[in-house]
């Protein structure tokens, strides 16, 4: 958050771990727990796998350095090994709800729905916990999975009331409108999608595109077909747009893991610093900022 809907994985990054004097050791696994985590958040998997091994020699129980560690093999795509440190890092600290969301989002992957669900239900009851609301959106992703629409609107408009600027919820209840039939719900909703730094991301255009074509407001269709053709014109959307605009026939982008991957947002940790990336995975991680 792939999720074959989108799940959360979080990196945690450095605190300092203890007060007062700090051997030159533990200097030494902070300093490469720092740059390990930096590598995550800059995608260089492979320096970051160095970095955080090296980390954890130096202090082998540290929750933190375990998560971060669990999530370096992840993106490696050694999923058994990533699992391993985040059932690690919650022996050390039963607390680590990062860790625990990111062991719930590979029990997702594996389409172990049960194991991931009672997770994410006891991380939703945590409320101090700060990413709440994209627990609630993973759970809503859950009830999608299993045919439960219902209770997947009920868990999205909770993850909007906890961030009313998540727009994949905006997104998921769109979708769910438009196959409904509620054409001026699920445009509203795909219109949120696409605010602020939303706008930025191709799937909630084009889900207006459709939605628009399916209300018969064709004008306002090929506009939006053509927008998406100059914003993004290297996406499979501005391909599928093409053909809209030159064909009688509607080429409709199923809602598959693919496509979803437009839309997933990097966390906002990243300060703003967004970039398109074609994995989901990549997009739904929570990232925290050093605060040393």
């Amino acid at each position: 958050m792939i999720i074959l809907a989108k799940y959360v994985l979080l990196i945690t990054m450095l605190c300092s771990c203890s007060s007062g004097q700090r051997s030159a050791k533990d200097e030494q696994a902070d300093i490469h727990y720092a740059k390990g985590s930096s590598e995550l958040l800059n995608a260089e998997y492979t320096n970051a796998l160095i970095s955080l091994k090296r980390a954890n020699e130096l202090r082998s129980k540290d929750t933190k350095i375990l998560n971060n560690l669990g999530m370096a093999y992840y993106f490696k795509n050694d999923l058994n090994t990533a699992k391993k440190h985040l059932k690690e890092a919650l022996d050390a600290d039963p607390e680590n709800m990062d860790a625990k969301s990111n062991l719930a989002a590979l029990y997702m992957q594996e389409d172990n729905l049960p194991l991931a669900e009672k997770m994410y239900e006891e991380i939703s009851k945590v409320l101090t916990y700060q990413n709440q609301f994209r627990i609630l959106y993973n759970l809503g992703i859950i009830q999608l999975r299993k045919n439960n629409d219902e209770k997947a609107i009920a868990y999205f408009e909770e993850s909007l009331k906890a961030d009313s600027n998540y727009c994949s919820a905006n997104y998921q209840l769109g979708l769910i409108y438009k196959k409904r039939k509620n054409l001026d719900l699920a445009l509203e909703n795909f219109k949120d999608a696409t605010k602020g730094n939303c706008y930025q991301y191709p799937a909630p255009h084009y889900a207006q595109a459709l939605t628009f074509l399916d209300d018969g407001q064709y004008q306002m269709a090929n506009e939006k077909f053509q927008h998406i053709i100059k914003s993004f014109p290297h996406s499979e959307f501005a391909k599928a747009a093409k053909k809209n605009l030159h064909s009688s026939a509607v080429e409709i982008i199923s809602d598959d893991e693919t496509q979803l991957n437009s839309l997933e947002l990097p966390p906002s940790a990243l300060k703003q610093n967004l970039k398109y990336k074609k994995n989901t995975v990549h997009n739904t991680n929570s990232y925290s900022t050093p605060t040393f």
